[in-house]
């Protein structure tokens, strides 16, 4: 073992942040806060809704890969005091409690893994804590919610690429309409405003 470092687990904890924390993902480090999303359909419409709209602070959006990934970040994040959001779906875990500030509480999966270690992790920094929010299911069908008005609904292309459909949905639906009154019905942009205020 290294000077150091006590454990396999460890020792296996040191290598996945040297691998994952490259040259880009450290910048993270210099936000004021950072938000942990699944993949790139979330990067996309959360970038793109971020340089669109002002704000007084800088909010680094962190693709993790895969949710799987996100409680790593968490760990990582919490461990340097730095206020981190997390956006997830919730796939097939249900939801058994909410908080006052609307942070969920899951049964099982990963979101239940999530879900704990963001209370560990408000609890360690005091409050100091961002926001946890889900998409019902996924992305897709979140933003396909007979809740939403038609012209603000997710409409596959037909392509098979997430990202191209994602970025069909900002710049054909979203963007124009982001002043719209009904704007905070689009489940995305609901929770990055609410990040931006938080």
């Amino acid at each position: 073992m290294q000077k150091g470092i006590a454990t396999n687990d460890e020792l296996k904890q040191e290598m996945h942040e040297v691998l994952r924390f490259n040259p880009y993902i450290c910048e993270s480090f210099y936000a004021d806060e950072v938000l942990l999303i699944e993949g790139p359909t979330e990067e996309i419409i959360s970038r793109a809704f971020l340089q669109e709209v002002p704000s007084d602070k800088t909010i680094f959006v962190l693709n993790c890969g895969t949710v799987n990934n996100i409680p790593f970040y968490q760990k990582i994040f919490s461990r340097f005091n730095i206020k981190y959001h997390v956006i997830c779906d919730t796939d097939k875990a249900g939801i058994v409690g909410i908080d006052q500030f609307g942070n969920a509480d899951f049964d099982s999966g990963i979101q239940k893994t999530i879900s704990e270690q963001y209370r560990r992790d408000s609890a360690a920094m005091n409050g100091n804590i961002g926001l946890l929010r889900t998409h019902n299911i996924t992305f897709e069908p979140a933003h396909q919610d007979a809740s939403i008005p038609d012209f603000l609904r997710f409409v596959d292309s037909g392509d098979r690429s997430k990202p191209f459909n994602a970025n069909l949905y900002w710049k054909n639906v979203l963007k124009p309409n982001i002043s719209h009154q009904d704007i905070n019905k689009v489940p995305i942009i609901k929770y990055l405003n609410e990040i931006m205020a938080h």
